[in-house]
């Protein structure tokens, strides 16, 4: 499971829509990230379970490309993805990035072939 914010890695259409300059090392990420995460068949399960939910803090901000990548089992064996959306008096005390917060939950029997009562912690 890789996670993280994309959008300057994976999609260059927010950078020229910002007017941004596009370097030759940001190509080179982003079809590095790309083809790798394709040569894995990793699928992106936050859109897959949330599709259409905004994960950056911009009002109707569309491509926000906030990824959680993972393979075909793990994507089957997710039970649950949230996303902590906040106001801004809340925000500083969540965190002072522009994305809110995933969390993926996951079914550790269909995943690991574990449960979680196994362990007796």
């Amino acid at each position: 499971m890789l996670g993280g914010d994309f959008n300057e890695t994976w999609n260059t259409k927010s950078k020229i829509k910002g007017n941004q300059h596009l370097t030759p090392n940001m190509n080179k990420k982003r079809k590095f990230w790309r083809d790798w995460a394709h040569s894995h068949k990793l699928k992106n399960v936050k859109d897959i379970k949330l599709p259409g939910v905004s994960t950056h803090k911009k009002t109707g901000f569309t491509d926000d490309k906030d990824y959680i990548l993972t393979s075909e089992s793990a994507t089957e064996a997710t039970t649950n993805i949230g996303v902590l959306h906040t106001n801004e008096k809340q925000r500083p005390h969540i965190t002072n990035s522009q994305h809110a917060p995933i969390c993926v939950e996951s079914n550790t029997l269909k995943l690991l072939y574990v449960h979680p009562s196994d362990f007796n912690f």
